[in-house]
């Protein structure tokens, strides 16, 4: 596969400006909870799909459902956060979100790395998407709760 990498991320590139062009919308529309739900689980698949795929097409196909599915949370879970946040305090929130956003990514590439080459890109794939399942998890039982108490709806 490592001959499409750079088409991969091309159509991981390409899916995330894609869905970001639509997730304002449906957050909008108060679809914020089903949106990260949906975009979670279309990023554990995807994981699921590149530990075990052999095919390009598929390899590819991963490749566009990451980005769509990362383009889809990143501004869901700001949103969240500014909203959890006190008015006074939005400002910090979303500068503490930014700063878990990017210490989470590199701390996820480091080891990513460790583990693709220790034990194989198939179960950093795999190891990834138990990352999903629990990130998903950790939304529904405790920060779904808080958010529908704030908001009010949804």
């Amino acid at each position: 596969m490592g001959a499409y990498a750079s088409t991969f991320f091309l159509l991981m590139g390409i899916g995330l400006l894609v869905s970001r062009l639509f997730s304002g919308y449906v957050v909008d529309k108060g679809y914020l909870v089903a949106q990260v739900c949906a975009a979670e689980l279309v990023a554990l698949g995807a994981a699921l799909l590149l530990a075990r795929t052999t095919s390009p097409a598929l390899f590819l196909t991963c490749g566009t459902l990451l980005g769509m599915s990362l383009g889809a949370l990143l501004p869901s879970y700001q949103t969240v956060l500014v909203h959890l946040a006190d008015k006074n305090r939005r400002g910090v929130a979303n500068a503490m979100y930014f700063i878990g956003m990017d210490s989470g990514i590199c701390l996820a590439l480091l080891v990513g790395g460790f583990i693709s080459q220790s034990l194989g890109m198939d179960m950093a794939y795999m190891i990834a998407a138990w990352g999903q399942l629990m990130a998903l998890g950790i939304f529904v039982m405790f920060v779904v709760p808080r958010y529908r108490a704030i908001i009010g709806t949804e």
